[in-house]
């Protein structure tokens, strides 16, 4: 199945699948009585066991007792499973074996490998009048019962692009509760590495800008310097984007003499020539700032924006721009490594190819070879970021040759343009995976903005990351079937999530609009009340989508209708009710963009 085929084909597709998947008798382990305990001492294992059980008990489940299913979680590195592996898949890979019919063993070669395999039990707790229990589709009578998983990348995550300030979607809200909610589900996703990014020409802490008064920076500031030490708690490592020549507006303004010579600044991007008299001093001491806030990150990752952020002639950017690329990799690196000496240092070179042949300077090899012949001796390997699948930046093999680790990061992932509700780019994310393997990259991390409406996405793009050859089928499920608590429940919502990723990627319709609502204008019944809590936005981007679907043969005053029902829609939704100020301004714009579709311009 795949998003090319037209709605009705997809979803007859599905429905193909969903009727075998019924017809097969799946291992179920009911949790009357229950207990899971693990031998590894490991704050991020401990974590993982204590939310297995919130999930249990949030399920409507009975707390933990002796006498019923017993799962044991042990370390054995010995085991065959997990010979001739690779060093990244034997420690987070795991096995998980029915022991009988009363006992899961889950053995794993250490701490990494027991998170992914608790989270993965987690997301196969189900719950109905018949109560609470661990299920495993894939395992049939007379089946050896028997799982072994291990990812197919090495280091798998996702970038939260702190921009917009939209209440109730974006983290500029977000109490301490809800940070460690989202790395949770990046968790839940089977991912290893947070990459965040604050936009400083607004959300600095620098002391010397005005901006650093506001409220919403320190509340900004405090989460994610909370949020980077809960997620290192739970196994994650956390990756800081830099950009050295953005600096806070009220600086950038305040020094004409300043801005880059660049099409970013010339739109009103902060962005500073880092030869200008006076710049690279200020530079240093805006980063040093933020630095301090975030000196517990595993990794900085240092974006030229876009690259070296300036290349004017006056000061010597555009002849020089290798040396001023090294510069920013040497010296922000150096200051990072001053307050964590075992810190990685990456770049990412986001689209760097455009400029050069742009500008007709060539900056890539030689940026690459400098960086690696000038790399402090013992440090761990630099990491470079390009791109894989049609993009505006190189698959990074020159930087591989050269002993770097190289990486991808799917930009087209999340949309730009405040588009707020789901999407599942069940085609793009399992393609591109396949390709980062064909690659042979060690790193791949998508891209994501809007945070609260966008978990679907996470855990579809997890799965692949994991394992780019499962089916869309497979993978869907997992999602639908996890986040309804119920296979019933799991499948409607499953249909809904190929239409809405058919009218998503190739253009709306009305009937695929139709049909959305017909599925989802109420969740599906039967779901127990923590799973409705976590997806209470899905009805309201139904209705919202049906309206916009609806209106395709409107214009002018005969679109007033639609817009109300647009933010009638919206309304519903605790989450979607913070912007029906906007409603409609946004169903006009979205309306635009689903029109063409995000395959033919990605929003």
């Amino acid at each position: 199945m795949t998003t090319n085929a037209s709605p009705a084909a997809a979803l007859g597709a599905l429905a193909c699948c969903l009727a075998f998947a019924a017809s097969a008798t799946a291992a179920d382990f009911p949790m009357a009585r229950w207990d899971l305990r693990s031998s590894i001492q490991s704050e991020a294992v401990d974590e993982a066991v204590r939310h297995f059980r919130e999930r249990v008990h949030a399920l409507g489940g009975p707390e933990s007792a002796d006498g019923g299913l017993e799962v044991v979680v042990s370390e054995d590195a010995g085991d065959a499973a997990f010979a001739g592996l690779a060093d990244f898949e034997r420690e987070e890979g795991y096995l998980i074996e029915a022991d009988g019919p009363g006992k899961l063993s889950v053995r794993v070669a250490g701490a990494a490998g027991a998170v992914h395999a608790v989270s993965n039990l987690e997301t196969r707790l189900r719950a109905n009048s018949e109560g609470v229990r661990l299920a495993f589709p894939e395992w049939g009578e007379g089946d050896a019962r028997r799982l072994v998983e291990k990812p197919a990348i090495a280091t798998r995550g996702e970038y939260l692009n702190i921009g917009y300030d939209l209440a109730g979607i974006t983290p500029h809200q977000w109490d301490a509760a809800r940070w460690r909610w989202y790395v949770d589900r990046l968790v839940l996703s089977r991912l290893n590495r947070w990459y965040v990014y604050l936009w400083i020409d607004s959300q600095t802490m620098f002391p010397g800008s005005e901006l650093s008064k506001r409220p919403v920076n320190a509340r900004l500031h405090e989460g994610v310097r909370e949020a980077i030490r809960y997620a290192r708690r739970r196994g994650l490592k956390v990756t800081f984007m830099v950009s050295p020549t953005m600096l806070p507006r009220d600086l950038w303004e305040a020094h004409p003499e300043w801005k880059a010579d660049i099409s970013y600044a010339r739109h009103g991007f902060a962005c500073v020539c880092p030869n200008a008299p006076g710049a690279w001093e200020q530079m240093k001491a805006v980063w040093r700032s933020e630095l301090e806030w975030f000196r517990e990150v595993d990794a900085i990752q240092v974006w030229f924006y876009d690259p070296g952020g300036c290349w004017c002639e006056r000061y010597g950017c555009k002849p020089n721009q290798v040396d001023s690329l090294v510069r920013q990799v040497r010296e922000f690196g150096a200051m990072y490594r001053e307050l964590n000496p075992d810190g990685e240092i990456e770049y990412n070179l986001w689209p760097v190819n455009l400029w050069e042949a742009e500008m007709k300077v060539e900056v890539r090899e030689g940026l690459a070879r400098r960086l690696q012949a000038e790399s402090p001796p013992g440090a761990a390997p630099l990491t470079m970021i390009g791109m894989v699948e049609g993009s505006p930046a190189p698959v990074p093999d020159l930087e591989r040759s050269l002993g770097m680790r190289g990486g991808t990061f799917l930009f087209a992932a999340n949309p730009e343009s405040s588009y707020v509700f789901p999407t599942p780019h069940l085609d793009y994310f399992r393609r591109t995976a396949q390709a980062v393997r064909r690659n042979g990259l060690e790193v791949a991390f998508g891209h994501r903005l809007e945070a609260a409406t966008r978990d679907s996405s996470t855990f579809l793009m997890g799965q692949w990351f994991w394992d780019p050859d499962l089916s869309t089928h497979r993978v869907l499920r997992r999602l639908t079937d996890w986040q309804t608590g119920d296979e019933a429940a799991g499948e409607r919502l499953a249909e809904a999530v190929v239409v809405l990723d058919e009218l998503t990627a190739k253009g709306i319709t009305v009937e695929a609009a139709r049909k959305l609502g017909d599925l989802l204008d109420e969740l599906p019944p039967g779901m127990p009340p923590a799973c409705r809590e976590d997806l209470e936005y899905w009805p309201a981007a139904a209705s919202a989508l049906r309206a916009i679907g609806e209106s395709l043969d409107a214009e002018g005053p005969d679109l007033d209708p639609y817009e109300k029902k647009f933010a009638e829609a919206l309304s519903r939704s605790r989450a979607f009710a913070p912007l029906v100020p906007r409603a409609g301004s946004l169903f006009r714009s979205y309306r635009g963009f689903l029109r063409t579709g995000w395959e033919k311009a990605c929003f």
